[in-house]
């Protein structure tokens, strides 16, 4: 009885569930990069992915600090918007140079290049979405 009292109780900090999380994600990168390497089946990185988001959503349950406050939440939705502000131009540069230069290569760099141009279209048509509901929500 004790002891279920005792674990119970037990939360973790910020920084134990930090840490964890990134063990988890290299242990996902790893699985993910061996899937690749090794042609595995699809599947097994999703379920590796899937398994790591519960893990995740279950520790973070158990941290007994504030883990967001608006200062966080800002930091956040700052460091979103300029993600996205780099890596869109970057995704559509690249999509328009493997298309181009598919003519010198293979096809298949104009097939890759076409994929990472809708890629960006389809980012860019749920970035507008959201932003119009959220633009109407607040």
């Amino acid at each position: 009885m004790w002891k279920r009292k005792h674990i119970r109780g037990h939360g973790m900090n910020k920084s134990q569930f930090q840490n964890c999380r990134m063990i988890i994600a290299a242990a996902v990168g790893i699985l993910v990069g061996w899937s690749v390497a090794s042609e595995a089946n699809v599947i097994m990185p999703l379920i590796g992915i899937g398994t790591a988001m519960t893990i995740l959503y279950l520790l973070k349950r158990h941290v007994k600090e504030i883990m967001e406050d608006e200062r966080s939440n800002l930091i956040g939705e700052k460091t979103a918007r300029t993600t996205f502000g780099v890596s869109m131009p970057l995704m559509a540069v690249t999509a328009l140079t493997l298309i181009l230069l598919s003519n010198r290569l293979s096809s298949e760099w104009k097939l890759a290049g076409t994929i990472l141009a809708y890629s960006a279209c389809v980012q860019m048509i749920i970035y507008n979405i959201a932003h119009l509901y959220h633009e109407r929500k607040h």
